[in-house]
């Protein structure tokens, strides 16, 4: 049976940046990030009270580039490689 397309569906592909442990002894609504995806459009927002970002949606599967601190002009964590943490 073919598949049937889904009206008003979110892009295939979600994650959620995570920098509590990163960030715990910050007030998290002051960390901002930045997270740019695979077609190079860029997500910003600011931490949840959980240290979390908003979920992040993407039409296609890849990696992501993430940027997370204080300013937007100079960044307090850079990670190339989330297999560094």
């Amino acid at each position: 049976m073919p598949e049937l397309p889904v009206a008003n569906m979110r892009d295939r592909f979600s994650n959620r940046l995570d920098v509590h442990d990163l960030f715990v002894r910050h007030q998290f609504d002051a960390v901002k990030y930045a997270v740019k995806r695979t077609d190079n459009k860029v997500i910003r927002g600011t931490l949840d009270e959980h240290g979390r970002s908003a979920q992040i949606y993407g039409e296609q599967e890849g990696e992501l580039q993430i940027l997370s601190g204080h300013s937007l002009d100079e960044w307090d964590i850079i990670i190339d490689n989330i297999d560094e943490l």
